[in-house]
């Protein structure tokens, strides 16, 4: 699904590595996009939904920064593919779309439980996209 959705901004996510472990209930995965960022998945064994989703990426150029927010923009629709484009864009703009990286830090809580949150992490220059369903 995210490729599908990827194609909209021309990246693509390669397949995913399985991080091997004895956890009965959930899947861990790491998985590389073709622009650069990373996206490490845990899903629930048994319903299949995501239960947290990670994005990151380098922040180093101004290309980069647009491109982590590409992968968080198609993240977000692979998460819920319900909402409209305006939708996240609106989401992106809450988690801090337009500032500065080093200005980044918020999070976003809806009603059913999901968080989106992104930090600024400076000893990488990088920014990471959360996502926690509770």
């Amino acid at each position: 699904m995210f490729n599908s959705y990827g194609q909209r901004f021309s990246i693509t996510a390669t397949e995913p590595e399985i991080f091997p472990t004895d956890n009965i209930t959930f899947d861990t995965y790491s998985i590389s996009i073709s622009n650069g960022t990373g996206l490490g998945v845990v899903i629930d064994k048994e319903s299949k939904t995501y239960l947290n989703v990670a994005v990151s990426g380098a922040v180093d150029t101004k290309e980069q920064y647009e491109m982590f927010f590409e992968t968080v923009a198609v993240t977000i629709l692979t998460i819920d593919n319900s909402l409209s484009d305006e939708e996240v864009i609106d989401i992106l703009s809450e988690l801090g779309y337009g500032n500065e990286a080093p200005d980044i830090d918020t999070k976003t809580t809806f009603s059913d439980g999901t968080i989106f949150e992104i930090n600024y992490i400076p000893d990488s220059n990088s920014l990471e996209f959360l996502f926690t369903h509770k």
